[in-house]
């Protein structure tokens, strides 16, 4: 049976035993998931790919995993579409994107190649290699003949094979182009940019983007389009090395700034986070049917400290709420998909509200949505959600030192302060789906990862002072299906 077959047949076999899944963020149907890959709008349908591990709640034997959507919200899984079952990528189908082409859509991801594989790796013997398919309405991506189409001949000198991926493809006039993550000779990130007429032949235009080696980065998960009147570049960034694991944090940027394509060089003119919370990274964007760049990343845990009861449910990994990007002022900001508000049932409205202690969130813990509108923050104001003896995630926006002050005693500790304009009228949205929690302020996101058995029920709004909420909703999340 060949390993497409084999992984899909095992879905099947024992899908009945995962549980506890997130009722509206899209999780895969067993198994491990991370980054989302292809996500992309194609013959009236959103398609979601991803890096799939069937048979293993942790990062092991990745395929790409498969669903579609008609708004982004209600998606249906599909069969696996591909499986490390060549010689390019015997090791792993890893990232990648989707571009249409003459009525089909295609796929580029990262051919990972590893003779060590499930023993300690050796990076000289490691390779890293573009590889290209073409997915079928039957369900599976009938891979190039001619795979890898870039490999390690078309990686300039001193750039290292064995961090060489993430292919995020894009269309200009006649001519395609992505971009890829490596690691350059001085073993920290750059972005490299190809071109091609086909998407089979391509060509290396240039190193366009890199830090100072001082920063000790790498980058992972590229992707470079155009918001407004300026270009983007959306890094995910990790250490360079383990011994910078303290020191950096992974975590999302975004740079705005001009990608000139005749010099090769994307000219920075500013640079933010893309999500403040502790559990976001590897996004991937598109363009919706009606034009609004989207962005959809993944909620993760890289370890293994819920285990236990992670296993029990049979799955690992969530993706974020698809988020709608804009540019302000040279600023992303960032807002839940429209669609949202269609799938919203009001438990509870107040205008005029004078808060004075605790105020109870009406409605199921595990799934509601929060929507608090402040004209002027003059008290320090808390959201406190999964409270109980000893845990809770708590926001607290505070008007003095304009600062959200983010606490999470679950999966990820979290314990830190965030600048935060508060003097301006405040639009506070809260989204709570079963083991994550979505927090959006004036279009800064802040993303978290509550996997715990016995999350605590308290569920309030608190504020000592008297601060008045202009409006405040709470309404719960229906009519949305994952199957």
């Amino acid at each position: 049976m060949d390993k497409l077959t084999s992984a899909n047949k095992y879905i099947k076999e024992n899908l009945e035993k995962t549980g506890s899944k997130p009722l509206y963020h899209f999780a895969p149907p067993i198994g491990w998931m991370n980054d989302p890959n292809g996500f992309s709008y194609f013959n009236d349908e959103y398609h979601l790919f991803y890096q799939f591990g069937p048979y293993d709640i942790f990062w092991k034997d990745i395929h790409w995993g498969h669903a579609v959507a008609d708004d982004m919200l209600n998606w249906r899984h599909m069969p696996v579409v591909m499986a490390p079952d060549t010689i390019a990528d015997i090791s792993g189908c890893f990232s990648g994107s989707a571009i249409e082409k003459d009525g089909e859509l295609y796929l580029m991801y990262t051919g990972h190649t590893d003779p060590n594989m499930g023993f300690e790796p050796v990076e000289s013997e490691i390779i890293q290699r573009q590889c290209l398919g073409r997915y079928s309405e039957d369900g599976a991506v009938e891979k190039c003949f001619s795979n890898p189409v870039i490999d390690e001949d078309d990686l300039p000198d001193n750039y290292c094979r064995y961090d060489f991926r993430d292919p995020k493809v894009f269309r200009l006039g006649e001519k395609y182009y992505c971009v890829l993550a490596v690691r350059n000779e001085e073993k920290r990130g750059s972005i490299l940019l190809y071109k091609s007429d086909d998407l089979v032949e391509w060509s290396f235009v240039g190193d366009i983007y890199r830090r100072d080696a001082t920063d000790n980065t790498m980058f992972e998960c590229p992707d470079l389009f155009r918001l407004g009147d300026k270009d983007v570049l959306v890094l995910s960034i990790m250490p360079c090395s383990s011994e910078y694991s303290d020191e950096i944090k992974n975590r999302v940027e975004y740079v705005v700034g001009r990608m000139d394509y005749e010099e090769s060089q994307f000219h920075e003119e500013n640079r933010g986070l893309l999500d403040y919370g502790s559990n976001y990274y590897a996004p991937q964007t598109t363009l919706d049917k009606n034009g609004n760049r989207v962005i959809i990343g993944w909620i993760c845990d890289w370890s293994k400290a819920n285990e236990e009861f992670v296993r029990n449910y049979g799955y690992n990994g969530i993706m974020t709420l698809p988020r709608v990007m804009e540019l302000d002022s040279g600023r992303i900001v960032l807002k839940p998909v429209a669609e949202m508000k269609e799938h919203e049932l009001l438990l509870r409205k107040g205008n005029s509200l004078k808060l004075e202690g605790n105020v109870l969130l009406a409605g199921d813990e595990v799934n509601k949505h929060i929507s608090l509108k402040i004209s002027r923050l003059t008290e320090i104001l808390s959201i406190i959600l999964f409270k109980n003896e000893t845990k809770r995630l708590s926001f607290t926006f505070d008007p003095y030192v304009n600062s959200v002050k983010l606490n999470s005693d679950y999966t990820i500790k979290v314990d830190k302060s965030v600048p935060c304009d508060l003097s301006c009228l405040l639009n506070i949205e809260v989204f709570v789906d079963m083991h994550c929690v979505e927090l959006y302020v004036n279009g800064m996101a802040f993303t978290f990862l509550c996997y715990d058995k016995d999350k605590g029920q308290e569920n309030y709004i608190f504020s000592e002072g008297g601060q008045l909420i202009d409006e405040m909703a709470v309404s719960e999340i229906v009519n949305v299906s994952i199957h």
